[in-house]
């Protein structure tokens, strides 16, 4: 199964998507799953450059869901942003 995912710019928007692919994943979860994207959300706070800084809260939502649907995150390599 493929999900191609385009976050919202939102935070509070973007909470229904977490809430969507745990429900995909509870439906499909015996499949094979890639999900990718522009998903506009960080997992670890030493992603961002500028602005305010980022808590583990202000990740948690996001992080859940991964956790949730057994995802494993393919850390970038190389520059950042590119």
């Amino acid at each position: 199964m493929v999900t191609v995912v385009y976050g919202e710019n939102w935070e509070s928007l973007r909470k229904a998507l977490w809430s969507d692919l745990c429900s995909m994943n509870d439906t499909h979860g015996h499949l094979p799953w890639i999900v990718f994207g522009a998903f506009n959300e960080a997992r670890y706070t030493d992603e961002r450059v500028g602005g305010k800084p980022l808590s583990i809260q202000k990740l948690k939502n996001f992080n859940n869901c991964v956790s949730y649907c057994s995802l494993s995150d393919i850390r970038s390599s190389g520059r950042k942003w590119t």
